[in-house]
């Protein structure tokens, strides 16, 4: 049931880099049971590294945490957009993974999961004009629903 209960986040202004992560570990620490302070230093670590853009406007942030049993997806929309680096593309949809070493093989399904998920016909279109939190997830649910009726099996416990 991983997105049905995951966080959600809908910011309505610009996040210049540095700023996005400080909002993001502030609502996820708790959830991980891991200091603020921490979560924000491992999401700047992420955020300055080019890869975790996807294509135009999509970002995937994923890193390990030091405990056990632990995995957390975050679905953020930035109306306005975040920037991680200074001269980088604005960012309007971002997925977080964030799991310990224990889930890797689930965080590996994970990504490729919102990977496709990402790629679907219409997705940005959908995710942009959401008026609420709750559209935001279910336009990802729906959109997983969408990418495995006919495909792959969905990984255990993905929250269809």
């Amino acid at each position: 049931m991983i997105i049905k209960d995951c966080v959600v986040l809908d910011l309505e202004h610009f996040a210049p880099p540095g700023a996005f992560s400080e909002q993001i570990s502030k609502r996820l620490c708790t959830h991980l049971n891991i200091s603020r302070k921490e979560l924000h230093r491992l999401l700047l670590e992420r955020e300055r590294d080019s890869n975790i853009i996807v294509q135009k406007g999509i970002a995937i942030i994923t890193f390990n945490i030091k405990q056990e049993n632990k995995f957390e997806i975050a679905l953020v929309r930035t109306k306005k957009g975040a920037r991680f680096i200074e001269q980088g593309p604005p960012v309007h949809a971002v997925f977080i993974i964030i799991s310990t070493p224990d889930e890797h093989n689930f965080s590996l399904h994970s990504l490729m999961w919102i990977l496709q998920i990402s790629e679907s016909p219409g997705f940005r279109k959908k995710w942009m004009k959401a008026k609420t939190k709750k559209e935001i997830r279910l336009i990802v649910l729906e959109a997983f629903k969408e990418q495995y009726r006919s495909k792959l099996p969905a990984p255990e416990g993905a929250g269809v």
